[in-house]
């Protein structure tokens, strides 16, 4: 269905066309037309399938105390024929913050696992400790 500015796009269509006729103006044809693909582009756009993804949450422990450690894993499956386009992922962090994450296409029917920040806080420590181990003229 059409929004107020879809039908507006469409009523500027009929009057480039009517105007064009009337004046017989080559390039109000030419307006109109471009109009014209412009909404079919948009309801194409606006309409396309979406993804089959599957997400879950695993939470360990599944009761946390305030202060203590917890860890957070979101699982994507793409359960579609085609790769998803990069996407937006947002996790609720308390009230009023949450996490957002940008996410690699995923190919159909892979599954990824984003850990939390526990996870990332220890690839950050496994990197930081193979860095020190290399030598000075090796590191990039």
């Amino acid at each position: 269905m059409l929004t107020r500015q879809g039908w507006a796009t469409l009523a500027a269509i009929a009057a480039a066309f009517v105007t064009g006729r009337v004046f017989g103006l080559l390039e109000l044809y030419v307006v109109g037309a471009a109009l014209c693909v412009a909404v079919v582009l948009a309801m194409l756009t606006v309409n396309r399938r979406l993804p089959a993804l599957v997400v879950r949450r695993v939470v360990r422990p599944v009761t946390v105390a305030v202060g203590e450690p917890a860890r957070v894993d979101i699982q994507l499956a793409n359960h579609g024929r085609s790769t998803t386009p990069t996407l937006h992922l947002w996790e609720p962090v308390g009230e009023h913050g949450g996490a957002p994450m940008q996410l690699a296409p995923l190919r159909a029917e892979l599954e990824k696992k984003y850990p939390g920040a526990d996870g990332a806080q220890k690839r950050m420590e496994e990197l930081r400790a193979a860095m020190a181990a290399m030598p000075p003229l090796a590191r990039p």
